[in-house]
């Protein structure tokens, strides 16, 4: 158990020094730029005007703040491994911040191995605590909800598994399902590597429905992006009435109000 669980630190901690690599090979790029995600309009908005007296603290501000993420949604895909029991797994879902500080999020996840030495596949619900910074620290908890169904040997258990009429055939089998559910505290943290792309390192704790016998640590690598919307973004067309919606008589009678009220200015003024 030992070796294992040390392969599952280990396997951490390689994705840590990923981290910190991505955060420090661009030393001279837009990885670490004040200006990092000026290419998303409502970051732009905030930062884009000149600098003034306050140039080194507007620097810096914006050198970590990433609340333009806030009210936006995106799409990523995780990569799970676990050495006690050893498991791999996969996943791809959606994710959403209803505030800078609040992410939710939902995916299909694939496990392979557990302690069941089986294979899983169900949904992820989830939900963190982060700062709102480019570097990102957060907590949070996510479930598990699967199953899985295959054929299993049935020669000799006295059941007409296939319908047939015959009972107990050679190579007669039945489908077995198995429910697996879990609930994972986690911690981790985020690296904005542009405004709308980032990296993750995650350590979850899966506490799962078979006993603690078969509960596991995870640890894992999520890429994600940000796909919008922005808070910026209006249809131009919104404010640009229709022909139809002119000619309607609702539209029409408020034209011929806005032109008696136009006849009764220059009316007074030239009375004046």
């Amino acid at each position: 158990m030992g070796r294992n669980y040390s392969s599952s630190f280990a396997a951490f901690r390689t994705g840590i020094i990923m981290l910190v690599m991505a955060l420090t090979c661009g030393c001279r790029g837009k990885l670490v730029s004040s200006k990092w995600a000026m290419d998303d309009p409502d970051y732009a908005a905030k930062y884009s005007k000149p600098y003034g007296d306050d140039k080194h603290q507007r620097m810096l501000k914006q050198a970590v703040d990433a609340r333009h993420v806030e009210g936006k949604s995106g799409w990523y895909a995780s990569g799970y491994g676990s050495g006690d029991p050893l498991t791999a797994g996969g996943e791809l879902g959606i994710f959403a911040y209803p505030d800078a500080m609040v992410e939710t999020r939902v995916g299909v996840m694939g496990l392979a191995g557990t302690r069941q030495q089986d294979w899983y596949v169900g949904l992820t619900p989830g939900i963190r605590l982060q700062t709102p910074t480019r570097f990102a620290p957060f907590i949070g908890v996510a479930g598990f909800l699967g199953g899985n169904s295959k054929d299993i040997p049935a020669e000799n258990d006295n059941i007409d598994n296939d319908g047939n009429g015959s009972v107990d055939e050679d190579d007669e089998v039945r489908s077995d399902s198995h429910f697996l559910g879990g609930i994972s505290p986690e911690i981790g943290a985020h690296y904005w590597l542009t405004s709308s792309s980032r990296l993750t390192v995650s350590g979850q704790y899966l506490f799962t429905t078979e006993g603690r016998a078969s509960d596991m640590w995870m640890f894992g690598l999520t890429f994600s992006v940000l796909t919008g919307p922005n808070k910026g973004d209006v249809d131009p067309s919104r404010d640009v009435p229709s022909a139809t919606e002119l000619s309607t008589p609702h539209a029409t009678r408020n034209a011929n109000a806005d032109s008696s009220s136009d006849a009764a200015a220059i009316h007074i003024e030239s009375d004046q």
